[in-house]
């Protein structure tokens, strides 16, 4: 529901903004079309990965899953954590 409620919102474009990039088109080939993009970029700091991440602390938070056992294993490599000691 966050991520729904986050692109209905267009919660995304809060603080979005269009870089120029030169030559950037000429890196970058879209593969649907097969043709060069624009040379710009557009930076969606809110996108839709922040929803995510949102929506994951807002689950934590209600199932019970203490600040500890949520962090530890984004820090562990290979996303695993010894949560006995």
């Amino acid at each position: 529901m966050v991520v729904i409620a986050w692109t209905h919102l267009k919660i995304a474009t809060i603080g979005q903004q269009t870089i120029h990039w030169p030559g950037f088109a000429q890196r970058r080939i879209h593969h649907a079309v097969q043709k060069a993009v624009c040379g710009e970029l557009d930076l969606q700091p809110l996108g839709t990965g922040t929803a995510i991440l949102l929506a994951c602390v807002i689950t934590a938070a209600w199932v019970g899953v203490g600040p500890r056992r949520f962090v530890v294993p984004l820090r562990t490599p290979g996303g695993r954590a010894d949560l006995q000691s």
